[in-house]
């Protein structure tokens, strides 16, 4: 869709949304944004490092990036950021994240090889032919989860 387009289907999402409701920061994928073209030559499973080694930039700063994410056998992209993927209701934990948890769901992805990052294009590729058990998975996330809280 264009911008003209995804600002359109913005303008109506807020006309008929209830007073009080933050219709733009529910959004997500293609409704929420584009893809951020000053985002970092990284995979956003290493932005916690990426922001302690360059002082200028915060994880909260890196977390507003939008990314691309490329289905493999589609060639389906769609843009995404940490501070979308942490709302509740984005992955199958009910419980509000915070935005390391959600960098832990990435850093998941890539450690079962689901995720890989195409460093030319700065684009997350999702291998929807490697697909773990979802409660392996995400048993597995919040193992890391707990590990990185102790």
């Amino acid at each position: 869709m264009t911008e003209e387009e995804r600002l359109e289907r913005v303008r109506i999402l807020k006309a008929s949304a209830p007073e009080g409701v933050d219709i733009e920061g529910l959004l997500g994928g293609s409704l929420a944004g584009p893809v951020s073209p000053d985002r970092p030559d990284v995979p956003p499973w290493e932005y916690p490092e990426y922001a302690a080694s360059h002082p200028r930039v915060t994880l909260e700063e890196l977390a507003k990036v939008r990314f691309p994410i490329r289905i493999e056998s589609t060639g389906y992209t769609f843009p995404c950021s940490i501070h979308e993927f942490a709302k509740p209701g984005a992955t199958p934990d009910p419980v509000p994240k915070t935005l390391l948890d959600a960098v832990d769901f990435f850093v998941e992805k890539h450690a079962v090889g689901a995720w890989r990052w195409d460093v030319a294009d700065r684009t997350v590729i999702a291998h929807d032919d490697v697909a773990p058990d979802a409660a392996t998975f995400h048993a597995a996330w919040q193992e890391r989860i707990a590990r990185r809280r102790k």
